[in-house]
């Protein structure tokens, strides 16, 4: 299995690991999320995150690691944390910090932020820089995996359901994820969108596949808004499906 999938898809809505979270309100609220992936039908992670957002700043915890039958085969695992501000409800991350177990190895990165612009801190291990790598000092405007995660899949207001159009860069890669075609169906509304690789990768990577299709369906909550119930998406691995627990 390759870092890239098990890591930053994960990040991203193609295989591993999508972390479905509450929204913003106007006071300090904490929140909680645990959810299964599967993948072919088969019990295959598990996904817990808690965040924090008080309209002006905010701050996400995820975590995930391989389950059942895949997880006795491979241990997989995803750690990180960010912190931000919140301006007119976007998302700015300040600081973001990860440390992943691939299976075949572990990794670490961390980022800052200056007006907007990723710093890269930590890459490690560190590799030599190739022709395809992205210059971090274009990607103002980009989220961290962790942070993008959060703005796709907080609780929404049904206006604002099906909207994101977002870059992301984790400190190699930059790619992004469009939603879009809402679709309500009684108290669902569904989504049609794609995790777009943009550059940062292998020319292989780019050859073997750039776009990642998924659905996302939303289910309306007591409140008034909606949230993210379910994520399928057709993968290199095959069908991924996600569900809120």
């Amino acid at each position: 299995m390759r870092t890239f999938n098990l890591r930053l898809i994960a990040a991203s809505l193609g295989v591993a690991t999508l972390l479905a979270i509450g929204g913003t309100t106007a006071q300090a609220q904490a929140e909680n999320g645990d959810f299964k992936l599967y993948i072919g039908g088969i019990p295959a992670g598990q996904l817990t995150i808690s965040a924090q957002n008080n309209g002006k700043a905010y701050q996400v915890a995820g975590y995930v690691r391989s389950t059942g039958l895949i997880g006795s085969l491979v241990k997989v695992s995803y750690k990180a944390q960010v912190k931000g501000a919140v301006n007119n409800g976007k998302l700015s991350p300040q600081s973001y910090a990860e440390q992943a177990d691939t299976g075949r190895r572990e990794q670490s990165s961390q980022l800052n932020y200056k007006n907007g612009v990723p710093q890269v801190l930590k890459l490690d291990p560190p590799r030599t820089k190739r022709d395809y790598d992205v210059n971090p000092a274009g990607q103002k405007g980009t989220l961290d995996p962790l942070s993008m995660i959060y703005s796709a899949l907080r609780n929404v207001e049904e206006s604002d359901a099906c909207t994101l159009n977002q870059k992301m860069f984790d400190g190699r890669r930059l790619s992004e994820i469009v939603l879009g075609a809402p679709s309500k169906n009684g108290n669902e509304i569904s989504c049609s969108g794609v995790y777009r690789r943009l550059g940062g990768f292998s020319p292989e990577d780019m050859q073997e596949r750039t776009d990642f299709r998924f659905t996302l369906t939303y289910g309306a909550l007591s409140d008034g808004r909606y949230g993210v119930q379910r994520i399928s998406s057709e993968s290199l691995f095959g069908k991924v499906v996600i569900k809120r627990k």
